[in-house]
């Protein structure tokens, strides 16, 4: 065998390993279990964000902001504020990942997810395209008015068996248009170094 076939064969191998591992990661971040789970705890703390505004610069602190997130059982943590300025109420999500790193495509997944957990038109949403792939922010802004239809709105709860496939289809397109978002910014291609 030739250098070439052996350089073929370790590539090969590589690319199996990245698929064999990196998938277990992705596939129970978004089995049934797991969104199920999500939109449980989407569901506690939506209520506490919203009762408990920030409205200046000093209200983020560490102790205002205990709370108002949580982390999953496969190392997803959210974060959620609620601010008010100019008569508009902005809300604020803040997705990571234990491992440090959240993929775009994770990232947009569980965007579309958000949207239709907390039933708003995905349109709403507002991702800044990040440095980094630690944190991904989710932000969505209402007027007052709105702002009071939204908080009237119970999150939606998904037992596993709710997470079909026709659901996942549904949230294909926001999903799509989710990462074309934080697909945006050229510097993302550069080398960060």
């Amino acid at each position: 065998m030739n250098i070439a076939g052996i350089l073929i064969i370790c590539l090969v191998t590589l690319i199996a390993l990245a698929v064999l591992f990196g998938g277990r990661k992705y596939g129970k971040l978004l089995s049934p279990e797991h969104i199920s789970e999500f939109s449980d705890k989407l569901s506690r703390i939506k209520p506490l964000a919203i009762a408990s505004p920030l409205r200046t610069d000093e209200d983020y602190s560490e102790e205002n902001l205990e709370g108002k997130g949580f982390r999953t059982s496969q190392g997803l943590t959210l974060a959620y504020t609620v601010g008010f300025q100019y008569g508009h109420c902005f809300h604020h999500i803040s997705l990571s990942h234990e491992s440090g790193v959240l993929a775009f495509s994770a990232a947009a997944t569980f965007a579309s997810w958000i949207a239709y957990l907390l039933q708003i038109d995905p349109a709403k949403l507002k991702i800044p395209v990040p440095k980094t792939q630690s944190i991904i922010y989710v932000n969505f802004d209402f007027t007052e008015d709105e702002n009071r239809a939204y908080e009237a709105k119970n999150v939606i709860v998904l037992k596993p068996a709710e997470v079909t496939q026709e659901l996942w289809q549904q949230l294909s397109e926001p999903r799509a248009a989710i990462l074309e978002q934080l697909r945006i910014d050229p510097h993302l291609r550069e080398d960060p170094r």
